[in-house]
């Protein structure tokens, strides 16, 4: 499939107003630095994929004015229309502002942008359509790689490893193309069939990782083992003579036995004696129980005497606390009646000097007063007279039964306050007479007649007991001797534990160092695999390598990348005539941009419009069947200008 860029027209797109671009299978575009070389290649990766030409989904495309601020509900974007092996095809975005109102408020903001997609100037009705028939040229990334010189060396190793891996084997499944890669191996390496039968279809790359696992493990446990190793040295007691440790503990066995001897022989000949002993002893205790339940009882009835005198006072102080709240509440009712009693005979003074001033004919009468509020007639000043003299006489006396009502509500008040007050003062009186006294247990157990004869009764039978105890004799020292001997027997036997402790150690010890041999053998063998690995990964790279090179012209490959460690690290490492891609000049890696675009082209059968910027820097181009848009800065070109050939 053979694709030429033939128009591109712009729409308020960056620094572009309107306008309509026309291409050849090479065409030239000069200007000095800020003239929109850079939007041609901006407005060719947007219109199909929505991104500028480095990628960016948010890149500033829209139109701005003088000042630098974008000029809002415009139409932004553009078409492009190609040349598909002989057959015109277009393709176009537009992008418009969505505008919105806030609640309760007429100021509008920008809340979005709506994307139409047009193919042949027919509206898609989706961007999925859109997407579709764009892939049919070539995916996203694919045609990131064909146009632009310097998108494929920019990938990480892997993409780029994997590229190549399709471009060499001409199979996109890098399963499929592994394979292919071991059997040639194999036919160079017959040795190495062993190691990919371990493989077990596992990745090198997850092989190498769970090595590298193993064999730190593996390490971390060497490690640890002289640390374990000292610990149970520096722990384990030291050597005894345990022939003559066990003799002497022999010995004093035998000296055990004879002292425990000794006193079960004065423990028989007094066994009548401790019998007697162990009667009044059991008396004793019978007896001592006996005093604790009259103790008991004694206390019961101490108890039950506070308790009901407590209740009483406490009942008391209840009473008391229920008619000081009453002769409060009566207080403060008082209190307001008699501020409302003031109130009241300034209003009936009032009422009264009212009287008088109307009596007398001093009383001025307001206008609202004169005249009928109905039909606006002026009433008789006599006959107003009299009628205010009545409603003044009327008003007056209910003021006074309110008096009257008042006084005596305070009258009564004063005799619940003077009846509340007696009941606290004769409750007070009450609690007084009580007399209420805690009494003391001991003192009442003291005097106590039962306790006294029990207490009495229980000090004869311990004079009694002491007196047969004093009558056997004492055996207290072979008891100690016996205790002295134990001790020395523990002592040694302890000793004699350690015998064992100091064999499982050296045991454990043996254990550690057995292990220690073992991990370095599997250690030995996890690097040997790990070697293995790495030789096996530059074998299929060499073979790999062999492939892909033949593909290119100036450009070579390598994967391995050799560290500082003397490790070696899997890479994609470009060259260009046999310098490092990173040491060309802009030139020579325009150059390998080219000849890794044909080889892409040839491979998936697609050739894409290049857009080469900075395309001033060379002066030869590498032969490709692929159109080429030349992106070049010129300072005597103060406008874009195109150059068609």
């Amino acid at each position: 499939m053979k694709v030429e860029l033939k128009e591109m027209r712009l729409r308020n797109f960056k620094g572009v107003t309107d306008k309509t671009f026309s291409f050849a299978h090479n065409t030239i575009v000069k200007g000095t630095n800020g003239t929109g070389k850079t939007t041609i290649n901006d407005g060719f990766t947007f219109i199909l994929f929505g991104k500028d030409s480095n990628g960016r989904s948010d890149f500033g495309y829209k139109r701005r004015d003088e000042n630098c601020e974008v000029i809002h509900e415009l139409e932004y974007g553009g078409e492009l229309v190609f040349d598909i092996d002989g057959i015109e095809k277009r393709f176009e975005r537009v992008v418009v502002e969505k505008w919105g109102k806030a609640r309760g408020s007429n100021e509008r903001f920008l809340s979005g942008n709506e994307s139409a997609f047009y193919i042949d100037r027919v509206r898609c009705a989706t961007k999925k359509e859109f997407d579709s028939a764009v892939a049919e040229i070539a995916s996203e990334d694919v045609m990131r790689m064909m146009t632009d010189v310097n998108y494929f060396v920019s990938q990480k190793d892997d993409v780029k490893k994997s590229m190549l891996i399709k471009l060499a084997y001409g199979v996109s499944d890098i399963d499929e193309a592994n394979e292919k890669i071991i059997q040639e191996v194999l036919e160079d390496n017959p040795n190495l069939a062993d190691f990919i039968s371990e493989l077990g279809g596992v990745h090198v790359k997850e092989y190498n990782a769970r090595l590298t696992a193993k064999i730190k493990a593996v390490k971390d446990e060497i490690e640890t083992i002289p640390t374990k190793i000292g610990a149970k040295l520096e722990a384990m007691p030291q050597d005894e003579d345990w022939d003559t440790l066990q003799s002497v503990i022999d010995e004093n066995k035998a000296m055990l036995s004879n002292v425990e001897a000794q006193i079960r022989n004065e423990n028989a000949a007094n066994a009548g004696t401790v019998e007697e002993q162990n009667k009044i002893r059991a008396e004793i205790s019978n007896k001592e129980y006996l005093l604790v339940q009259a103790e008991n009882k004694v206390r019961a009835q101490i108890n039950a005497e506070e308790f009901a005198i407590k209740n009483k006072i406490s009942q008391i102080d209840n009473e008391m606390y229920t008619a000081s709240l009453s002769a409060k509440k009566w207080t403060e009712a008082k209190e307001k009646d008699e501020k409302e009693l003031l109130s009241i005979e300034k209003a009936l003074k009032e009422k009264r000097e009212q009287y008088k001033s109307i009596k007398n004919g001093e009383y001025s009468f307001t206008e609202e007063e004169l005249v009928c509020p109905t039909c606006g007639r002026g009433y008789d000043k006599e006959q107003l007279t009299e009628q205010k003299l009545k409603e003044n006489k009327n008003q007056g006396m209910k003021i006074k039964a309110d008096y009257d009502s008042t006084v005596q509500e305070i009258t009564l008040l004063d005799q619940k306050i003077k009846s509340a007050n007696e009941k606290i003062k004769s409750l007070g009186d009450e609690k007084i007479a009580l007399d209420y006294k805690p009494q003391s247990v001991v003192q009442a157990i003291t005097r106590d007649t039962t306790c006294q004869s029990i207490s009495q009764e229980i000090e004869t039978l311990k004079k009694a007991l002491q007196g047969k105890i004093e009558s056997i004799p004492n055996t207290s020292s072979l008891i100690a001797e016996k205790r002295e001997i134990e001790e020395k027997i523990n002592v040694l036997m302890k000793k004699l534990g350690t015998k064992d402790t100091i064999a499982t150690i050296k045991s454990q010890v043996d254990e550690l160092k057995k292990k220690q041999t073992v991990l370095h053998q599997e250690l030995g063998d996890l690097e040997y695999k790990q070697e293995t690995s790495i030789a096996f990964q530059k074998a299929k790279d060499e073979q790999l390598l062999k492939k892909i090179n033949r593909l290119f012209s100036i450009v070579s490959w390598n994967f391995i990348s050799e560290q500082l460690n003397g490790n070696d690290k899997i890479a994609c490492n470009c060259y260009v005539e046999g310098m490092p891609y990173s040491e060309k000049n802009r030139a020579g890696q325009i150059n390998a941009g080219l000849d890794i675009i044909n080889a892409i082209a040839k491979s998936e059968n697609v050739y894409l419009p290049i857009f080469v910027d900075n395309a001033e820097s060379v002066v030869e181009y590498i032969d490709t069947e692929c159109q080429k848009i030349l992106l070049k800065v010129d300072e005597n070109c103060p406008i874009l200008t195109f150059e068609n050939r």
